[in-house]
């Protein structure tokens, strides 16, 4: 199916279910945004407390700040990953027509939340490993471009820089499959909950194949609307539909939910 079909799909689905979806979508951005809030509270509390400066909290290498980091991002991914759960399996479920009546049960499910953050750990353990590359190629070109400056022939500097920057947008590209490539993994782990995260993790690799370029086209086809900031919140559920049915529609293809 073209792109337009499944905007146009998604949109179907929605019409008298918005309300449940901007509901969904928006508890996971308040829960997300009370975390950030907190963690700028709480770097200013120790600043004007003298026990840390905003600059150690932030960006020093040392032990307290790094456990100070770890402990806030372990507390935010404890609070978001049943309110993800949640998101995935009513999005999974309305996107197949089925009951989404019953999404209390995911956020107070202690055993399928495990379970979830296992495969969602496992999604930002390899969106983190390909980002890497990213940071390194764009931090050496600007490296590069500093010495540049103080450079008796700046231009080989200024090439090699060049390089490093071009390749860096490679780097994102290749990152974009990446992350298209693992998009089906909740909603295929969502369904059958009791297989091993690792299972659907691997699996969404293989029912992605051939499929993650259109992908990135449908969701890029939302980012016009959102970049507004304000207009963020009304298309998320839009977008997030838009994948669901993309994801079901390529998991049933491949015969995803009919294997044992």
């Amino acid at each position: 199916m073209s792109i337009s079909v499944y905007r146009k799909r998604s949109c179907q689905i929605l019409k008298g279910n918005y309300a449940e979806a901007f509901a969904v979508v928006l508890a996971c951005i308040l829960v997300y945004a009370a975390f950030k809030t907190a963690d700028v509270l709480t770097a200013l509390f120790l600043s004007f407390s003298g026990i840390f400066s905003a600059e150690d909290i932030m960006f020093s290498p040392g032990l307290p700040a790094f456990l100070i980091k770890t402990l806030r991002f372990l507390l935010c991914f404890a609070a978001m990953t049943p309110l993800i759960t949640g998101t995935v399996w009513w999005f999974s479920q309305t996107a197949a027509g089925e009951d989404n009546r019953s999404i209390l049960k995911l956020y107070t499910g202690f055993r399928l939340n495990l379970r979830s953050a296992v495969l969602y750990g496992m999604m930002w353990t390899a969106s983190f490993l390909t980002a890497v590359p990213v940071f390194l190629s764009w931090y050496g070109g600007y490296r590069l471009l500093l010495l540049s400056q103080n450079s008796g022939e700046p231009e080989l500097l200024i090439f090699a820089a060049f390089q490093l920057f071009m390749l860096g947008l490679l780097m994102v590209f290749f990152s974009l499959l990446n992350a298209a490539g693992m998009s089906a993994a909740p909603f295929i782990f969502i369904k059958r909950p009791g297989d091993n995260p690792l299972r659907a993790f691997f699996c969404s690799y293989r029912v992605m194949r051939g499929r993650k370029l259109r992908l990135i086209k449908l969701m890029l086809s939302y980012l016009p609307v959102m970049l507004g900031i304000v207009t963020i919140p009304f298309v998320l559920p839009k977008a997030f539909m838009a994948l669901a049915v993309y994801a079901d529609c390529a998991a049933k293809e491949e015969g995803v939910f009919e294997k044992d």
